[in-house]
């Protein structure tokens, strides 16, 4: 848990967590968050499972425990996927922990599997037993929910959606009042900044009438409609994207937001995407939530016109009456045009910058209260938003905790819980409260399953302030406006205990060695390659879940990994429920089959090497930078990490490779009773570093409803781009035996499109649009690639050819390149290749290059400039590459199909200030990247001449 908050914490800075980095840095971020969210989700489930084990889960049918991460009582909605031991059923009934049945329905199903919804009413900080059992009919409780295409209803509000797909009217019925005074509009604004593209937003274009909105019509589908939750998806296109958003409204205490879930594939450049919330509260000032307090702001002034909030804004009434928030779960921008409107910024792509291409996903929601954001409990409304209910299916049996378990609760709605942890030198339970609403409270109780013995109040860092008093095993403290405390709480000894699971390691005949120290790096090889795992880093014994691995000997010359060749493998013996295999893949992901006793189990096994995760990304799978028409697609594999290297050993070069990542992974096993050998896949790339067997009762618990963001794309490779003979196209998944549909004219892939059963052809522009389907239902996430046929530019035969290139020198001010045919140059020469050594300044100077470069066959070529600062590159008349405006040095590229021979080529390059650098790369059929070499460029010999 302290690595994976620490590798989480490496990115909250300034550049990286706003975006503002390179595209070379986010692989790195994305991945290292991806670690982290597998590594917490993966720590929540062991401790799930142990307290499952206290709880009593016997019911008649399949037994889900629900967890509320939140320290108060909430009732929210709950998607789970459930399986059966059989055959699923065409309906199920979901019962509380009292016994009395809870609003349920089934969204989709699969052989064994019910996508299923439940209203959950779960304890502070704590943990509730559900029954879903099979049944002849489906719920048919009646909570109020109804639904059109046009129209949601619960019992709190009444939704009216346009024509143009917009929420056009919110009827509150608890407050008797319309909450929109005008539709709720994706605005597209333009976005121009001056300098820092990236860091600025201008008044001018917040200020200025959007230029285009997400209009209609839309295409409407109902698809969730039940007595848990209702939905409309609606599905448009503006100025090249894409937008799909889910309109939900839930039953019971659920119900007190409208959620609008939304998707979005994002294809349009210099662009501001906002969504306007026109509200009937009217107030010139809006509160805007900053995490630890609250701040109010005004209506937008040109000093300061976009600000920052965290996880919700609100406007209520001049008078206090009732208002409306703005609840959201990942954006953190907002305007305040005037006394009515409110706006989120969700997407931000200024000049010349792709990174926001591609696919995003989030939710936001409105809900209306009376008074003010305090007594509609918004602060406690936002973090169930951000932080939903998370849902185990596990075995049943008895416990001494009944079906429902606190661990903490605190008597008053103004105190949040801010932090529970383990004390950092003690055994000590450290819990941060902060009052949340503004106001002094006197006498907060709070309560812990175990009775509270000793308290004392600490610091940030844990340092004892003072010693506080405890009341029949309570807390109480007094709390001024907003202030932070943290106590230190002793607890009494529990009534009940839990063993650890117990393990014994397998013994492994070793026939590899994977691993080197860095004095000798030649030592091992993983992969053939002669690459190693750093001994360095690895340590004897790795604790995952529980569940050790004792790794081999590490020595020089010594064995210590089992490439898998079919071999048998004695197992200890004793009772164990489980076999645990530490183990990674060569050379990307391998697939092998484990047979214990009589069952056999395909396991899929990451590479030891590369990306656990990704978003959809500018930087491919070899590190080239891309555009937005390439883009590598996002990804999040599910493999448990156990151990993660930061850096890796290359004994052919003798080098450590920082920042390329080598891991192992962990993969759990069923034992049948009497398993006394193992036998391991028929795969060679299938490394093998460890194996334990255990009597784990924690893995009973697996969860059953998404514990972060998931992303299974359908790969398309190559990733589309220029062709000029026809081209081979692959599509792939990571996914075992699911499948992908496509289609080649860029339409959504449905249930109903083309399966994938192998590579095919395409001998025309296409669009190539591919999804995964998997038990019973699409993923969202759309994979794309366009392909483009293409006439190569014929070659040019020019005379009185001599190496090198023309260029003129000139001398000015510039921000962006300026029109170097229309000004006098300083100086005129000729140079071997692209440089900057004739300058006469290291300011404030510019070059145009001129000549022609060789190309040796026919094919796309990629041609890429980097520059600091503005550069670009034409072949002939086409400009392929446009590096334009003040910058670091980057790098853009561009492609073009040229036939063997000469072409024109032509290079503009400014600098104003500070570090100057340009560098000009080609590749393509027969060069791999590389600086364009002066053997390959040419000009035309005699007087040069602007």
């Amino acid at each position: 848990l302290e690595q994976a908050w620490i590798r989480f914490l490496w990115h909250q800075f300034h550049d990286d967590l706003t975006g503002t980095s390179i595209p070379q840095a986010y692989p790195f971020s994305w991945n290292d968050e991806i670690i982290s969210l597998r590594q917490f989700a993966g720590v929540l489930t062991n401790a799930a499972g142990a307290v499952a084990r206290a709880l009593d889960t016997r019911g008649e049918g399949v037994s889900l425990v629900v967890f509320n991460p939140l320290a108060f009582a909430r009732e929210d909605v709950v998607a789970a996927r459930v399986r059966f031991p059989g055959r699923a059923p065409h309906a199920v009934r979901v019962y509380a922990p009292d016994g009395q049945e809870v609003p349920s329905q089934i969204n989709a199903s699969s052989a064994s599997e019910v996508e299923l919804l439940f209203l959950a009413r779960v304890p502070s900080v704590g943990f509730a037993v559900f029954d879903v059992r099979p049944a002849e009919e489906p719920c048919s409780l009646s909570t109020g929910l109804a639904i059109t295409k046009s129209t949601l209803e619960n019992g709190r509000y009444r939704v009216r959606v346009d024509q143009n797909g917009d929420v056009a009217g919110i009827h509150d019925k608890a407050l008797g009042r319309e909450l929109l005074s005008g539709p709720v509009r994706l605005e597209l604004l333009h976005n121009t900044p001056d300098y820092w593209s990236e860091w600025e937003i201008r008044h001018e274009d917040v200020t200025a009438e959007p230029y285009a909105y997400v209009d209609g019509p839309a295409k409407v589908e109902v698809t969730e409609r039940g007595p848990v939750r209702v939905t409309i998806e609606l599905k448009r296109k503006a100025e090249g994207s894409t937008f799909v958003q889910r309109l939900r409204l839930a039953a019971g205490d659920a119900g007190n937001r409208l959620e609008f879930d939304t998707v979005i594939d994002w294809r349009t450049p210099r662009t501001l995407l906002k969504t306007a919330f026109p509200l009937t509260a009217a107030n010139e000032t809006a509160t805007y939530d900053l995490g630890f307090g609250v701040i109010e702001r005004p209506n937008n002034t040109e000093k300061k016109y976009e600000v920052p909030a965290q996880q919700w804004a609100d406007v209520t009434a001049a008078d206090g009456s009732f208002g409306v928030s703005v609840l959201n779960d990942c954006k953190y921008g907002w305007d305040k045009p005037d006394d009515h409107i409110i706006r989120l910024t969700l997407i931000h792509v200024p000049n010349d910058v792709e990174k926001d291409m591609g696919w995003h996903r989030m939710i936001y929601a409105l809900a209306g209260h009376q008074g003010d954001w305090r007594s509609g409990r918004i602060v406690k409304g936002a973090t169930r938003l951000n932080q939903p209910l998370a849902v185990f299916q596990t075995a049943a049996h008895p416990g001494p905790l009944g079906k429902r378990f606190s661990i903490l609760d605190v008597e008053s709605d103004q105190i949040a819980v801010r932090a529970m942890k383990l004390a950092e030198k003690t055994d000590e339970i450290v819990v941060r409260l902060q009052e949340a609403h503004g106001s002094a409270v006197r006498g907060v109780r709070v309560g812990s399953a175990g009775l509270i013995t000793a308290a004392r109040e600490v610091n940030g860092v844990e340092e004892h302030l003072r010693n506080v008093e405890i009341h029949d095993g309570r807390l109480s403290a007094d709390f001024a406006p907003y202030q932070p405390r943290t106590f230190a709480l002793t607890l009494a000894p529990p009534e009940h205990s839990l063993s650890l699971p117990s393990a014994r390691p397998v013994k492994l005949l070793f026939d590899l060695d994977v691993v080197s120290y860095d004095h000798n790096k030649a030592d091992g090889d993983f992969d053939g390659a002669g690459h190693t795992l750093p001994a360095e880093l690895l340590p004897s014994r790795i604790l995952h879940g529980d569940i050790p691995f004792a790794i081999g000997p590490t020595t020089e010359g010594e064995e210590n990994a089992v490439a898998c060749r079919g071999q048998t493998v004695d197992l200890p013996a004793g009772d164990f429920n489980r076999l645990y295999v530490l183990a990674a893949a060569a050379d990307g992901r391998a697939t092998g089959t484990f047979t214990l006793g009589d069952e056999s189990t395909e396991l899929s096994v990451h590479g030891f090497t590369g990306w656990v995760g990704q978003a959809d990304s500018l930087v491919g799978e070899d590190g080239r930078t891309l555009d937005a028409h390439t883009m590598a697609p996002g990804f999040i594999h599910r493999d448990e990490i156990a151990w993660v290297g930061t850096h890796r050993h290359n004994g052919a070069t003798g080098r450590n490779e920082p920042y390329v990542f080598c891991y192992l992974f962990r993969y759990g096993l069923d034992a049948p009773p009497g398993a006394d050998t193992v036998t391991l896949p028929d795969n060679d790339r299938i490394r093998v570093l460890a194996m334990t067997v255990a009597d784990n009762p924690n893995d009973e618990t697996v969860p059953v409803g998404a514990l972060h963001d998931q992303i299974d794309p359908a790969y398309v490779r190559p990733s589309g781009g220029l062709f000029i003979d026809p081209v081979t196209v692959t599509l792939a998944t990571d996914i075992p035996g699911a499948e992908i549909v496509y289609t080649v004219d860029g339409r959504e892939p449905l249930e109903s499109s083309p399966r994938y059963i192998g590579p095919f052809e395409l001998a025309e522009t296409a669009t190539v649009a591919a999804r995964v389907w998997h038990e019973g239902r699409l993923e969202d996430f759309v994979s794309r690639a366009r392909f483009t046929l293409t006439e190569p530019r014929e070659a040019e035969d020019p005379t009185d050819l001599v190496p090198g290139l023309k260029y003129h020198y000139y001398e000015g001010e510039w921000e962006k390149l300026p029109q170097y045919d229309t000004l006098t140059p300083a100086q005129s020469g000729a140079v071997e290749s692209f440089e900057l050594s004739p300058r006469a300044r290291d300011d404030h100077y510019g070059f145009y290059f001129t000549g022609f470069v060789r190309v040796p066959h026919d094919g796309v070529y990629t041609f890429s400039t980097s520059s600091d600062d503005g550069s670009s590159l034409s072949i002939g008349d086409l400009e392929v590459v446009n590096n334009d405006g003040l910058h670091g040095q980057r790098e853009r590229f561009g492609r073009v199909a040229l036939s063997a021979g000469l072409h024109p080529i032509h290079v503009s390059f400014f600098e104003r200030g500070g570090s100057d650098a340009l560098e000009v790369y080609y590749e393509g059929p027969g060069i791999e990247k590389a600086l364009i070499p002066a053997a390959a460029l040419y000009r035309q010999d005699g007087i040069i001449s602007p």
